[in-house]
């Protein structure tokens, strides 16, 4: 089930217009020193059912957090604009369908930036999604 989600949100990812390079999980990437990229993970959730009986749709939460890397000094305007395009892509509300699953996205947040172990300027998109099937 795990592999299907993070398929669903990372293929959705990669068909984002005009995103920065990302550094998908356990494959080689190594980001230019001045090239700020995205890096993906997935948080999944334990799974509840929302109505009593045998055949009910099971549920669970998830977070898809999308970490902006960006070169120390390179500043809050560019880290800002692919924020806004990942807000845009990942929209509240929108559904992402692979068979049986259904996954919705719930809301949105970023954290401050922060400075990574290796220098990095970070800002964490966390997309709060639910699926069911």
């Amino acid at each position: 089930m795990y592999k299907q989600i993070k398929g669903i949100l990372s293929n959705h990812l990669d068909q984002m217009p005009y995103r920065p390079p990302v550094a998908w999980d356990n494959m080689f990437f190594e980001a230019k020193e001045d090239e700020l990229y995205l890096e993906p993970k997935l948080f999944p959730g334990s799974v509840f059912y929302k109505f009593l009986g045998g055949n009910t749709p099971q549920y669970a939460r998830g977070i898809y957090q999308i970490n902006i890397k960006a070169p120390k000094g390179t500043g809050w305007s560019d880290v800002a604009d692919v924020v806004e395009s990942i807000e845009e892509w990942f929209y509240r509300g929108l559904v992402l369908t692979d068979g049986d699953l259904k996954l919705r996205i719930e809301k949105l947040e970023f954290s401050p930036s922060i400075y990574s172990h290796d220098g990095k300027y970070v800002v964490s998109v966390s997309i709060y999604f639910y699926y069911y099937y």
